[in-house]
């Protein structure tokens, strides 16, 4: 009974919602778009309604034996679609609340701004006390900080709706899409079929689904109507915030003043009373009038301007401005980011982000504050430990009187102890209160320098990220338009200026107003000049005599170049430091205006270029330093000289010009008479630097210095990059990327001047190498000139040392070794100097990182690109925010009842972004493909030079012999490049991961194609590790001998003795046999044979072979030498000589000196050497009776036949 009844009331529930959801379907049938409901309370009312029919399917549920797992489930999720609808109404409902109200608010804002500002002062309470003063300054300050956020949050609404407008139609779209969807499949559940439970279940979720959505779409249509109706009041109220925030830091200065002044009163009076307290304590006993004056001493801690108060209030203010200016630091990036990314690439916005990165605080300058905010933090800690310690040891204040009227009663009797025990009792109670008050207001002290570090940080961070936005982009706008050097007016009224006695009148006066301010400056400056007046002449004399001087080896040394070098730099440096130390006092003036500001400048560019252009005509000058010390071609010196001086005052005149110009603050003195004064200083420059390069013939001198044709062509490289500089700079000005020309042109300046140093570093160098080797070998000739002394008269040896006091020495051969330490030494320097100096402008470069190259072609946007803002909350009355309605902000899932319909189809499309942020990570940019050429360069640099400087600099200070020094670099190089690679890989975004398929590739072509190269290169590895043959061996493979030359990759070179080069495959010398004559000992034997003729002295034949061997110096005498009677010959006695030389090289010559000596002490000792003999016996052979003799005489054969011994034929 009780199931039939529940069936019939699910039935009833159903059919009312379907007669509900009847005008919903009739519509979806007819195609036309949802109506949008009317009435709040019709919303409402269905809401409740379907909540009630909730409630009562769950009571339905509940009271079944197993009630279903999937209908709770959709009625939960029902219940959430309803909670979300139900904010969504509401959220609707304010919505509109205030687009009905904006009209009566736009009237009552604009009257409220429209009266002037509130200034009045608010009086102070009255019998206010310091703490009550404290109090309401600390409400102020609280008071400004909200007002601030307000501010703030207001100048992200307007970006936050138009973002929201933006994405409406989209969201709009797709509850439409979902909606339909949803109403198909309330009908298609009208007349599906399953159980009672899952039905009416499913029913309800969809209804609930639909309303929710219905709900969201009225709330996106009445939240963009409130849009439109108070478009004009969002600046209304930004400008209420504006004056909230003046009004509130206006209290909160107010209410600072008044508790410092009180502050500063209250101390005052405290310092006043603790003297007149000291004057009459120390009248009346020597005890109190030592507390007395330490009570004075506290009070002055707290006192003055530099007391403890003091800097409290200072401390707060600072902390406001640093509140300030990270709050003017948001603003601006955050206002410059919309701009670039509204504006794009102009000329406006050019400018701005010069004018900012102007306006930028230095990260130099935030440093020096923070530092020197620790240093004060640290005093003050430690004073306040001090104090504390002080505190303790009084303790109680009523016992330390109780022993101090002790003391006075022995020392001056009860009564007057007693009249004293008042004025006792009072400095005692006053020192513990001020030490009480100082360790607390030092406490104060240090939360708020804590709390300016904290914020100073923030500063710190904040700029240095606006700083670097505006670094990547600054030298890619332009600053000015293509035609600003047209513009006549802008020329007259510039040159009008310059030329202007009022000018530099002002100029005058700034300077002398800095001189007052920084009269120490300002004498060094004039000491300076007296100086270089007095001693240029002298140091020019100077240098000429000891260029004079170093032509001796008597008066030539170290201490010479020393004393040169200085006399250079006395002469060069003055000049410069006296004109900028004049030029930036006018800095100091703080009236000082914009004109006296630039000619500033302008001479602070002179200083600069002046210190190059006198070093170089200095160095350069006929019988000067460059000439006499360091020994360099008159001739080259001389067209230095002759453009220098041709060129070198118009270019810093011109380069002058474009400084004062551009420092104006007028855009159109910078890119009109400023560009054009550019220009020509760069024209000048490339002028100089062609005409230079010509006429000192490096373009086609093939060979200055040995320089191979290597290094020829990496000259030839650097003088295109430096001739490339100016003219690209022309460029960019005529183009109007004005600014960064100048930027620029100052780093290639700079590069041009570290190139200076690194040319003087180098001569110094060759400098000291050449008086030491010189020094070395004059030593060497008068140690051969003192061993001959004794042979030889004291004259002669005079006039030896003579000629060689006087004669030019030529010592071209300077070591090797030493040449290469040091030009690894500058190549390190160098690129360490130039990274130094381009390091500003690689942030630039950081742009080239959104030019995709693959796998598509295009710009990249980036994060820093997009106006990107925090949602913030907006003025909703009941205190929630404009998001708040939001089902996802507000923790409600957008669609629960889908996903438990549909199950996990969604799972899809959660993939897709982190698909897409891999997609994105795969692109390769063209920052990346730099990276990896600037990667290749290093690699290849460092595989050729690095081993050798190692080697230089550390192998050969271990004892380490020359084959491991070898096999250490070797390795070092494979290192190098295997790192190099991987580096490069990696920079163009190839990792391990996509390139599986390609080591299996090349693992599968390794084992066959490539077997034997591989087997070689693992070879080469095993003989560097293991080291079975090295650099420098003897050894002996497959018949060939010879010395091993170098280890390759592949291959090892064997020179041999015929002077031929032998390329020996790496994989012979470890599964092949070879004979390494020096691996372990470098001693072999020789074995010489000799044979004697019978019948010879054998005991005098060994003794004359030991006196040879011996007597040879190339003989080692241990092992000694032996003699061996080795065996009896066919036509000898076989000896053997068997000695051992120091190593296999010397064989040739060994041999060939045993064999001359034997031979000589043979012949010598009438001892013979045999030679092969046969004697040939003829049996019978009647052919040669002819030559036998008739009649018995001699030679009766034929002419020269000899007689042979024939044998008669034997009888058989």
């Amino acid at each position: 009974m009780n199931s039939h009844f529940a069936r019939v009331r699910r039935l009833g529930l159903v059919l009312l919602l379907a007669l509900a959801a009847a005008p919903n379907a009739a519509l979806v049938r007819a195609q036309d778009p949802p109506p949008a409901p009317t009435a709040t309370s019709d919303s409402q009312l269905r809401l409740d309604e379907l909540r009630a029919a909730i409630a009562a399917e769950r009571t339905t549920l509940s009271s079944t034996a197993t009630p279903p797992e999937a209908a709770s489930a959709l009625l939960d999720g029902a219940a959430r679609e309803v909670e979300a609808a139900t904010v969504e109404v509401a959220a609707a409902v304010e919505f509109r609340r205030l687009a009905e109200t904006a009209a009566e608010r736009i009237i009552a804002l604009g009257d409220e701004l429209a009266r002037p500002p509130d200034t009045s002062e608010p009086p102070i309470p009255e019998g206010a006390l310091l703490r009550d003063l404290e109090q309401l300054q600390q409400r102020a300050e609280a008071d400004l900080v909200a007002a601030r956020a307000r501010l703030t949050e207001l100048s992200d609404e307007l970006n936050q709706r138009q973002r929201k407008l933006e994405q409406f139609p989209v969201e709009l779209a797709e509850l439409a899409e979902q909606r339909a969807e949803v109403e198909l499949q309330l009908a298609q559940a009208a007349g599906g079929s399953g159980s009672d439970e899952f039905a009416a279940a499913r029913s309800l979720a969809l209804n609930a689904q639909a309303l929710y959505l219905r709900a969201r779409i009225d709330r996106i249509e009445a939240e963009a109507a409130s849009y439109e109706a108070r478009r004009d009041l969002l600046p209304l109220r930004r400008g209420r915030a504006q004056s909230d925030v003046a009004r509130a830091d206006l209290l909160a200065q107010l209410w600072q003043e008044r508790a410092s002044a009180r502050r500063q009163a209250e101390a005052a009076e405290i310092v006043r009373v603790a003297e007149q307290r000291r004057a009459e304590a120390s009248r009346a006993f020597e005890e109190l009038g030592v507390i007395a004056t330490r009570n004075a001493e506290l009070a002055a801690l707290r006192s003055g301007p530099d007391g403890i108060p003091a800097r409290l209030d200072r401390a707060e203010r600072d902390k406001r401005q640093l509140a300030d200016l990270l709050v003017e630091i948001d603003r601006r990036s955050q206002a410059t980011r919309r701009k670039v990314a509204v504006g794009g690439v102009t000329e406006g916005i050019g400018n701005l982000l010069r004018r900012d990165a102007l306006w930028l605080p230095s990260n130099s300058d935030l440093n020096a504050d923070a530092a020197d905010r620790r240093r004060r933090l640290s005093r003050w800690q430690l004073l306040q430990i001090e104090l504390e310690e002080e505190r303790d040891e009084i303790g109680n204040v009523g016992a330390r009187h109780q022993a101090l009227m002790e003391r006075m009663r022995s020392a001056l009797g009860d009564q007057r102890a007693d009249e004293l025990e008042g004025i006792a009792l009072e400095l005692v109670r006053s020192q513990r209160e001020l030490l009480d008050r100082s360790i607390g207001e030092l406490g104060e002290l240090l939360v708020a320098l804590i709390e300016q570090g904290n914020r100073q940080e923030r500063v710190v961070t904040g700029a240095s990220e606006y700083r670097r936005y505006i670094d990547e982009r600054i030298l890619w706008f332009p600053s000015g338009s293509i035609d600003g050097p047209l513009d006549g007016k802008a020329h007259v009224e510039a040159i009008t200026w310059l030329l202007a006695p009022a000018t530099w009148t002002e100029y005058v006066r700034s300077v002398a107003s800095g001189a007052v301010r920084l009269p120490s400056r300002a004498a060094l400056a004039v000491l300076v000049l007296l100086v270089w007046l007095l001693l240029a002449r002298r140091m020019r004399a100077t240098i000429l005599r000891l260029g004079q001087e170093s032509r001796s080896f008597r008066t030539d040394g170290h201490l010479l170049t020393v004393k040169a070098t200085t006399a250079l730099l006395a002469v060069v440096v003055p000049l410069p430091v006296a004109v900028w130390a004049v030029a930036s006092l006018a800095r100091q003036d703080p009236d000082a205006t914009a004109g006296s500001l630039a000619i500033t400048a302008a001479f602070e560019h002179i200083a600069l270029l002046m210190v190059a252009l006198i070093g170089m005509r200095e160095t350069a000058r006929k019988r000067g330093i460059g000439e006499t010390i360091f020994r360099w071609r008159a001739s080259q010196l001389e067209i230095v000289r002759r453009w220098v001086l041709r060129l070198g005052p118009p270019y810093v005149l011109l380069a002058a010009l474009a400084a004062a110009f551009d420092s104006v603050g007028k855009e159109a003195w910078s890119e009109g008479p400023g560009r054009i004064a550019f220009v020509a200083s760069q024209v000048l420059m490339f002028v100089a630097l062609r005409r230079s390069f010509r006429d000192l013939d490096l373009w086609t001198l093939e060979s200055v210095d040995g320089s191979n044709p290597t290094q020829v062509r990496v000259r030839r490289f650097w003088m295109t990059l430096v001739l490339l500089g100016p003219i690209a700079w022309v460029g960019l000005s005529l183009l109007g990327y004005g600014y960064a020309a100048v930027q620029l042109n100052e780093y290639f300046r700079l590069s041009l001047v570290l190139g200076l140093v690194v040319t003087l570093a180098s001569a110094l160098f060759l400098r000291w190498l050449f008086v030491a080797r010189r020094r070395l070998a004059v030593e060497r000739a008068q140690s051969r000139a003192q061993a001959r002394a004794e042979a030889q008269k004291e004259g002669e040896v005079s006039r030896e040392l003579g000629a060689l006091a006087d004669e030019d020495l030529d010592l071209p051969a300077i070591d090797a070794q030493t040449r290469q330490f040091f030009r690894s030494l500058i190549i390190v320097g160098t690129v360490l100097g130039l990274y130094g100096i381009w390091s500003a402008g690689l942030p630039a470069i950081a742009v080239l990182d959104r030019v995709e190259l693959w796998p598509n072609f295009g710009h990249i946007s980036s994060e820093a690109d997009s106006v990107e803002f925090a949602a913030a909350p907006t003025e909703v009355p009941n205190g929630s925010s404009e998001g708040a309605p939001a089902t996802k902000d507000g923790g409600l899932p957008a669609n629960p009842t889908t996903a438990l319909l549909q199950g996990a189809g969604s799972a899809g499309s959660q993939t897709e972004a982190p698909q897409a942020e891999s997609g994105a990570a795969d692109a390769v940019t063209l920052a990346d493909l730099l990276l990896a050429l600037v990667v290749v360069v290093l690699t290849t640099v460092g595989a050729k030079n690095v081993p050798g400087l190692l080697e230089i600099t550390l192998l050969k200070r271990l004892p380490l012999d020359s084959g491991a020094r070898t096999a250490l670099a070797t390795l070092s190089r494979y290192l190098i490049l295997m790192v190099g690679t991987s580096a490069t890989f990696t920079a163009l975004g190839i990792s391990w991961e996509k390139i599986q398929w390609l080591a299996a590739a090349l693992t599968f072509g390794l084992a066959f194609g490539l077997q034997e190269i591989f087997a070689n290169f693992v070879s080469g590895i095993i003989i560097l590790i293991e080291r079975p043959i090295r650099v420098g061996d003897v050894v002996t493979v497959g018949g060939t001998e010879g010395r091993v030359t170098r280890l390759r990759m592949r291959a090892t070179t064997i020179l041999d003795w015929d002077r031929k080069e032998l390329l020996v495959p790496n994989k012979e010398f470890i599964t092949s046999s070879i004979v390494n004559w020096s691996l372990s000992d470098p001693v072999t034997r020789v074995i010489v044979p000799v044979g004697v003729a019978y019948g010879s002295d054998v005991e005098l034949t060994h003794r004359l072979l030991m006196e040879v061997a011996q007597a040879n110096d190339f003989v080692l005498k241990d092992p000694s030498p032996r003699v061996v009677f080795r065996t009896f010959g066919a036509s000898s006695l076989d000896f053997e000589l068997r000695v051992f030389c120091a190593s296999r090289d010397i064989w040739p010559e060994l041999i060939d000196t045993l064999h001359t000596q034997i031979d000589a002490t043979f012949r010598k000792h009438d001892v013979e050497i045999a030679f092969p003999q046969q004697d040939l016996h003829i049996r019978s052979a009647p052919a040669l009776e002819m030559f036998a003799p008739r009649d018995g005489g001699p030679g009766a054969g034929p002419r020269g036949a000899r007689a042979l011994d024939v044998d008669p034929p034997a009888n058989d």
